[in-house]
C-alpha cells in the first residue's frame, strides 16, 4: 500500500508478505523440512528527477524479516549458532533508483545499502557465525537495445552482491532459477556473496489471429552466468544457455523456457523438471 505524502512528491508505502515452503529434493523428502518467512516493511521515496527521459528516485525503509524452519514436524534451525528453528533480522536500506531512455536504448540502475542491526527481537549476533548485524551492498543493473523496428531487442541484466559479515539465509544471495541462472533448479545456491550476468535476445513474431483477437509469440533465446560463495569459502559457478517463448492472448500470458547447464553441480539420481533446465509460467491479468 502506497500514498503520497504531506502534498509533496514523497511517496511512503508499507508491505506486508508471507510465504512457505517444502523441500523436495529426494535426499530429504521424507524428513518434512519446511520454511515460513514473515515480511513487514515500512519506507518513503522521492524522486529527484522525473521527466519523459530519465527518472532518479532515492528511498529508505525499515523491514522485519522472519524465517521460521521445522524438522519432523519440530521447530529446528539449519543456521549454524542458531537454535529454535527462529531466525529474524532487523534492517534499514537506503536505496537509488535510476533509469534513462534513448530513442534505441534504455538503462536501469539501483544501489542499495542495508543495515543490519540487533534490534527489535534480531536474532542476537554471534562471532564467527552468520548474523542479523551487517552491512551489505546490491548493485544491479539492466541494458535494452533496440535492435530493429520489428521490436527485437537485446537486454542485459547484471546483480552484485558484497558483505562484510557472514549473513543469515534470509538476507543472502540466491543464484539459479529462471529468474537468474536458467537451467538450473530455483536458488540452487543461496550464499552470502554473488553475482549474476544474462543476455538475451528477445524476437518478437508476427501476431495470429486467434478467435478474432491477437496472439503473439516472442522467442528469447539467452546465456546466463552467476557465481556464488560464503565469505572464506569456496566458490559455486553456473553457467548456462537455452531459448524461452513467450505467448500472450489478451489477460493470459505464458512462457515455457528451457536451459542447458554448461556445469553440472548436483548429483542426485532422481531429478525433476527444474534439474533437466524446464520451467514453465501462466498468468492472468485480473486488471
Amino acid at each position: 500500500y502506497s500514498i503520497p505524502l504531506f502534498g509533496t512528491r514523497a511517496l511512503g508505502y508499507i508491505n506486508f508478505d508471507e510465504g512457505n515452503s517444502q523441500v523436495i529434493e529426494s535426499s530429504f523428502q521424507n524428513l518434512n523440512i519446511l520454511s515460513y518467512v514473515h515480511i513487514g516493511e515500512i519506507g518513503v521515496s522521492y524522486p529527484l528527477i522525473e521527466n519523459l527521459k530519465r527518472r532518479l528516485v532515492i528511498g529508505t525503509l525499515f523491514s522485519i524479516r522472519a524465517n521460521e524452519t521445522s524438522l519432523l514436524g519440530q521447530p529446528y534451525s539449519f543456521v549454524p549458532g542458531v537454535t529454535g528453528g527462529y531466525t529474524q533480522v532487523t534492517v534499514v536500506r537506503t536505496y537509488q533508483d535510476y533509469n534513462e531512455r534513448w530513442s534505441k536504448h534504455a538503462i536501469s540502475l539501483r544501489n542499495t545499502l542495508s543495515f543490519g542491526m540487533d534490534a527489535l527481537g534480531a536474532t542476537p549476533a554471534r562471532q564467527n557465525y552468520p548474523s542479523s548485524e551487517f552491512v551489505s551492498w546490491l548493485f544491479q543493473s539492466q541494458y535494452a537495445y533496440l535492435l530493429d523496428d520489428e521490436g527485437a531487442q537485446f537486454i542485459f541484466r547484471q546483480n552484485l552482491q558484497l558483505t562484510n559479515h557472514p549473513l543469515l539465509p534470509l538476507e543472502r544471495m540466491a543464484v539459479g532459477g529462471v529468474s537468474t541462472v536458467r537451467g538450473y533448479r530455483t536458488n540452487f545456491l543461496v550464499r552470502d556473496d554473488g553475482y549474476t550476468l544474462s543476455g538475451e535476445v528477445r524476437y518478437p513474431f508476427e501476431p495470429l489471429n486467434f478467435m478474432g483477437y491477437p496472439l503473439f509469440f516472442t522467442l528469447v533465446p539467452f546465456t546466463d552466468f552467476g557465481s556464488a560463495w560464503n565469505l572464506g569459502g569456496p566458490r559455486g559457478n553456473l553457467c548456462s544457455v537455452g531459448a524461452a517463448i513467450n505467448v500472450k492472448y489478451q489477460s493470459i500470458q505464458g512462457d515455457l523456457t528451457y536451459g542447458y547447464a554448461l556445469k553440472r553441480l548436483s548429483h542426485d539420481p532422481i531429478r525433476d523438471v527444474q534439474d533437466e533446465g524446464i520451467f514453465f509460467r501462466v498468468a492472468y491479468d485480473v486488471l
